[in-house]
C-alpha cells in the first residue's frame, strides 16, 4: 500500500511500511472487501479482510478488493476452500488446494473423525468394526486400486482388513449411484495397542480411480461402524457426504451445479420378511457390520459361541468358509470378504441326484449380496 497526499502546494508520499506502521493506518482504512455473487453461499469475508469458509468448495472462489477511496479501481483475488472435518464428520480429498484434484486419474482420500460418535452414539464403547464405501458413477470414473492409510496397531493394521476396489456387487438404485469401493476394518480392537477409544481426525484409506474423458463428476461417502452391539452410519443411513470433482479445479469456478440429494435405502431397517438372511449371524434380520464383528468377536472368544441359541441359518454363516468348524481364522476372512463385496454370499441349492449312471451331478450356488440382492454376473 502507497498513499500520497497533496494540497496547498505540498505533496507527502509515502511507502507500504510508512502507511502501516508510522501513519497508523489500518486496512478498513484504505480497502474494501467483497465476495464476488457466485461464491457467497462458500465464503464471506469480513472488513478487515479474513475470509471465512462456509463448505468446501471444489476449484477456486474469488473475492473482489477496492480502493477505498477510489473504488473504482478493484482487484480479483483468487483462493482455495478446503474445510477440515469437525468432530462427527466425514471429508474427502486433499488436505491442501482444492479438495478432488482430477485429472487423467483422480485419488481420493477418505477422511473420518470419530471422537463425537465415540462419545454420542457409541456411548463410549469401543468402535469394533467399520466399512467406508466411496459411491461413483460409473460414466464418470472406474476405480482400480484401494490403499489402506490408518495404521493404529503400533504403526501398522493387525485386525482383519479388506481393500476392494471394484466389489461384486452395487449400490442401490435410490443413491443416485451405480459403482462403489469399500474398505473394511474388522477386529478393530487389539490388545495392547488399540483399544477403540482414540478418534481423533484420520486419514482412514486412499481409493485411486481413473476420469473416463469428463470434465466433471461427483463422488460420495458413507461410514457403516458398529459399537455396543448396535450398527451406525454417518452422516446418516439414508445420506451420503457428497463432493463435486473437475479437471479445472485450479481455475475460478462457481459451485457445482447443485447436487441430487442421495437417500440411500435404510438398510439398517431393512428385513427380508420370513426368508433366511445370507450372512446373518446376529439373527436380527439384516447383514450389517454386526454380522462380521460377531463372528469376530466369537474367533477371538471361542468359548462364548452358544449353537443352542442360534438358529440353523445363524450357525450356517458363523461357518462362513464349510468347514464344520464354527468361527476360526477361514470363517473370519470369508465373513469378510463377503461383507467388502470382494466375493458373494453363496447359497448352495440342494441338488437333486442323477436318475441314470451317465447323468451329471449339478450344483447350483446362487450368489447374493449383503443386501440380499442376486448377483446374476458372479462365477
Amino acid at each position: 500500500v502507497r498513499a500520497t497526499f497533496s494540497g496547498r502546494g505540498v505533496s507527502c508520499s509515502y511507502d507500504d511500511e510508512q502507511v502501516r506502521g508510522t501513519l497508523g493506518t489500518r486496512i478498513t482504512d484504505v480497502a474494501l472487501f467483497e465476495v464476488e455473487r457466485d461464491f457467497e453461499s462458500i465464503i464471506s469475508v469480513s472488513a478487515e479482510g479474513e475470509v471465512s469458509a462456509a463448505t468446501s468448495h471444489w476449484a477456486r472462489a474469488a473475492v473482489r478488493v477496492r480502493n477505498r477511496c477510489s473504488p473504482s479501481e478493484a482487484a480479483r483475488l483468487s483462493l482455495f476452500v478446503n474445510t477440515r472435518a469437525a468432530p462427527g464428520e466425514l471429508d474427502l480429498g486433499e488436505e491442501k488446494l482444492a479438495p478432488l484434484q482430477a485429472s487423467d486419474t483422480l485419488s481420493v482420500k477418505l477422511w473420518f473423525d470419530l471422537s463425537a460418535t465415540y462419545v454420542g452414539a457409541c456411548q463410549r464403547t469401543p468402535i469394533e468394526t467399520i466399512a467406508a464405501r466411496l459411491f461413483y458413477r460409473a460414466a464418470e470414473l472406474s476405480a482400480t486400486d484401494v490403499l489402506n492409510n490408518w495404521k493404529p496397531h503400533r504403526g501398522k493394521f493387525q485386525g482383519t482388513l479388506q481393500l476392494v476396489a471394484q466389489p461384486v456387487d452395487a449400490p442401490d438404485p435410490s443413491t443416485g449411484y451405480d459403482k462403489w469401493s469399500q474398505v473394511v476394518w474388522a477386529g478393530i480392537v487389539q490388545a495392547g495397542s488399540f483399544n477403540g477409544r482414540r478418534w481423533a481426525l484420520q486419514h482412514a484409506a486412499t481409493i485411486e480411480l481413473d476420469v473416463l474423458h469428463l470434465t466433471d463428476g461427483t463422488v460420495g461417502m458413507q461410514l457403516e461402524l458398529a459399537c455396543g452391539g448396535n450398527v451406525h452410519y454417518l452422516p446418516g443411513a439414508g445420506t451420503l457426504k457428497q463432493m463435486p470433482f473437475t479437471t479445472a479445479w485450479n481455475s475460478v469456478l462457481p459451485p457445482a451445479r447443485r447436487m441430487l440429494q442421495a437417500t440411500p435405502t435404510d438398510v439398517a431397517n431393512w428385513k427380508q420378511g420370513n426368508a433366511p438372511v445370507h450372512g446373518d449371524v446376529t439373527g436380527d434380520g439384516v447383514t450389517n457390520a454386526l454380522d462380521l464383528t460377531a463372528v469376530v468377536s466369537f474367533f477371538m472368544a471361542p468359548d462364548k459361541i452358544d449353537l443352542a441359541s442360534m438358529d440353523a441359518n445363524q450357525r450356517l454363516w458363523l461357518d462362513a468358509n464349510r468347514d464344520g468348524e464354527y468361527a476360526n481364522a477361514g470363517d473370519v476372512l470369508y465373513a469378510a470378504r463377503s461383507f467388502a463385496g470382494a466375493t458373494p454370499y453363496p447359497v448352495f441349492v440342494e441338488p437333486a441326484c442323477p436318475s441314470r449312471a451317465s447323468d451329471e451331478l449339478v450344483v447350483k450356488v446362487v450368489s447374493y449380496s449383503a443386501a440380499q440382492a442376486v448377483l446374476p454376473a458372479v462365477n
